[in-house]
């Protein structure tokens, strides 16, 4: 430890208690109604308020965990990345508490920050809280003994404060770079989408269309030529099952079994270029749709490789991700993956990701699929796969699969006809080869793009790990040798301590009478005026709906993040806030007014 530093357990300078144990099928009567923090509200450097429950509790349950400013939140368990991280509670809410599975830290002494403590924990404790807590599975957690043994290092008090003020400036330069950052990275996501438009609008190649249309197959012959190759490889299969059985057809009649795929329904359809048409799905497959074959597998060979779901990547197949199926291959010849095999995501639990595709390329082995995806075998003599590949993720289609998308317990799915009904545009086939080059390397500068943008997040995470590195070895700010030392903090809070034990009502032992001394609670104001009934609320804030934060917000040039971030909030709510869709607290409006260098009054 620097000069004037020293280490003490968690427990030695702040009280921690754990919250309320929240059980729906538990019911308060004579309590009062009040919002509450989960492990979703308490993230890494700030509280999200986006969402806050509530919940009805008996008086004395406020009294005992009602959160005060200063109070420093940890997580208790949850996913790994969720352990042990919190931030300090800044009076947000007037009357708030905190489940059982957030811990509530708070500092004996006001000399000690709180804001030092969280940027340590945040920063270093949450190894010890993974190393120290139960791990099962997926989950982890800290008792709370674990917790109040966390040794944590104690700066004197005034540098303390140096420390913190430092590293907020230091990540307020980070936090305007990853913003800008995370901008660009947005313009990126519309630059793809733009170019997928104009791919499926025609604009893309609207002047080689214009340059080469005098020597191009029209979209509407070339459909023509897919479906005459359908049909004759219809015919082909069939004359060979008719050979397999030793049977030859009598006549033509048995080519009236031959059913025709739907078209698609031109009504509502946009304008397509000169040369282009419309055409289904189902129109360009060679055979019908297949869905896989799914039994439980294991994560190592032997056994049949089969794709798992995630293995649909942004622009082909990750054969990476299988699991082994002890099945014998020749009972699978039907669902196995061949080259340019297109895959379709049958259900997911996010509509965004139902749907989505990708192609088997450079397929090497012998793999098959499971059953909640879609194979799509398209004619070879189209080239059709590599065209719908390349136009799949543009919002044309998309639209359609949320469209087609049903919900049946949390989870959307789409069927086989659904699909074979999608509608897609079809240009001529040397253009379809222009397209997928266009495509191509828009995709390689994004993808190029993309990397160089994690790059410089990953750095901007050390260089955060770096100051606070420095900052918690004394190393980012200069020390003061006239500053109290650590130690002499750690015996007033020792002495604190030990007056308020001195202070509390002690339990009557023994032969002796009972003492009818009650233990003294703290009084909170807003419950203790609400009359003893059934889910009777906490009386609420005066709420109002600002009109004009918006353009307060971009006339003094902060972004909704950075406007979030001055006040207490996420941006989330700063965004619900600007649209009307979120009322403000009076002690919200003196809060954004500070931030925004405007009156109170101009925020009415």
């Amino acid at each position: 430890m620097p000069p004037g530093w020293i280490v003490a357990s968690l427990a030695q300078v702040v009280d921690i208690k754990g919250g309320v144990t929240v059980d729906k099928k538990r019911s308060v009567v004579g309590g009062v109604e009040v919002p509450y923090l989960r492990v979703a509200n308490v993230q890494d450097g700030y509280i999200d308020l986006g969402e806050v429950k509530s919940i009805v509790v008996t008086t004395d349950i406020v009294d005992r965990l009602k959160l005060m400013p200063g109070d420093i939140l940890l997580n208790e368990g949850g996913d790994r990345d969720k352990l042990g991280r919190g931030w300090v509670w800044q009076g947000q809410l007037p009357v708030c508490i905190h489940q059982n599975h957030v811990f509530r830290a708070r500092p004996f002494l006001g000399d000690l920050s709180s804001k030092f403590l969280s940027f340590y924990t945040n920063a270093f404790g949450k190894k010890y809280f993974f190393d120290e807590g139960k791990q099962t599975t997926n989950l982890a957690s800290i008792s709370l003994s674990k917790l109040k043994a966390l040794p944590v290092p104690i700066a004197p008090a005034n540098e303390q404060v140096r420390i913190v003020s430092k590293i907020k400036e230091l990540f307020t330069d980070l936090d305007k770079g990853e913003e800008s950052l995370r901008r660009a990275q947005a313009l990126l996501k519309k630059y793809r989408q733009s170019v997928l438009k104009a791919a499926v609008t025609g604009e893309l190649t609207r002047e080689w269309r214009e340059k080469n249309k005098d020597r191009l197959e029209s979209g509407e012959a070339l459909l023509k030529r897919i479906l005459k190759a359908r049909r004759e490889a219809w015919e082909k299969a069939e004359l060979a099952k008719m050979k397999a059985k030793g049977k030859k057809p009598k006549d033509d009649s048995w080519e009236a079994r031959y059913v025709e795929p739907a078209g698609p329904v031109a009504a509502g359809l946009p304008e397509l270029p000169e040369g282009w048409t419309w055409a289904s799905l189902g129109q360009l497959l060679s055979e019908p749709l297949k869905t896989g074959f799914s039994i439980k597998g294991t994560t190592v060979p032997p056994g049949v490789p089969s794709l798992k779901l995630n293995a649909i990547g942004d622009s082909r197949i990750d054969f990476s991700k299988v699991k082994y199926l002890q099945v014998p291959e020749d009972t699978v010849l039907d669902i196995q993956v061949r080259e340019g095999d297109f895959f379709i995501a049958r259900g997911n639990g996010s509509v965004d990701l139902v749907g989505r595709g990708a192609t088997a390329q450079n397929v090497n082995g012998f793999f098959i699929y499971p059953d909640i995806m879609i194979r799509l075998r398209f004619l070879s003599a189209a080239n059709s796969s590599q065209f719908v590949q390349n136009i799949w993720e543009s919002m044309f289609v998309r639209k359609q699969i949320k469209l087609m998308a049903k919900t049946t317990a949390g989870i959307y799915k789409i069927s086989q006809a659904q699909v074979m009904s999608i509608v897609i545009p079809i240009p001529p086939l040397d253009e379809q080869k222009v397209i997928a080059q266009r495509i191509v390397m828009s995709n390689e500068l994004s993808v190029r793009s993309a990397n160089e943008f994690s790059s410089i997040l990953r750095i901007n995470d050390s260089l955060r790990q770096s100051i606070l590195k420095s900052a918690f070895t004394g190393k980012l700010v200069p020390q003061d040798p006239n500053d109290e030392p650590a130690s002499e903090l750690l015996k007033r809070i020792a002495a604190q301590k030990a007056a308020q034990a001195d202070s509390r009502p002690r339990r009557a032992t023994g032969p002796w009478k009972k003492t009818t001394q009650s233990k003294p609670t703290v009084q909170v104001a807003a419950p203790a005026a609400v009359p003893a009934t059934p889910f009777a609320p906490v009386p609420a804030v005066p709420k109002r709906s600002i009109q004009t934060l918006a353009q307060l917000r971009k006339a003094a040039s902060l972004s909704q993040a950075a406007l979030a971030k001055a006040v207490g909030l996420n941006q989330a709510y700063i965004s619900q806030m600007e649209t009307g869709k979120r009322a403000v607290t009076e002690e919200q409006r003196q809060a954004l007014a500070k931030a925004l260098g405007v009156g109170p009054d101009a925020l009415l």
